[in-house]
């Protein structure tokens, strides 16, 4: 995880996107790297930043069923509800992929 650390200094890099629109907080939330999210957000990353499919990083952690690190970025202001560019919500991910316990975090939210 040491190798996320360049991502926080300098601050151009949290916002630096790669070829497929993809920020450092979205991959982490994708690969449930708790301790690499709690990092970025205290870093400043935008929370609700998208990729090229419109997809945040609480729809990657939903459909990956990554609780911790929803919990995590809905506690950081997360859109529950932004959808991707095919109309997809995290709570629809959620539940098509059988994540029961994030799809329950979801509709708390």
């Amino acid at each position: 995880q040491q190798w996320w650390s360049s991502y926080l200094r300098p601050e151009p890099m949290l916002k630096k996107a790669d070829n497929d629109g993809m920020m450092p907080l979205y991959i982490a939330s994708r690969n449930g790297h708790v301790t690499v999210v709690e990092q970025l957000l205290a870093a400043g990353s935008e929370v609700n930043k998208a990729d090229d499919d419109g997809r945040t990083s609480l729809w990657q952690a939903s459909y990956n069923g990554n609780a911790t690190v929803v919990e995590q970025l809905l506690a950081a202001g997360a859109d529950v509800n932004k959808a991707d560019n095919d109309g997809k919500t995290p709570l629809w991910e959620a539940s098509y992929n059988g994540h029961a316990t994030v799809v329950e975090q979801l509709l708390k939210a």
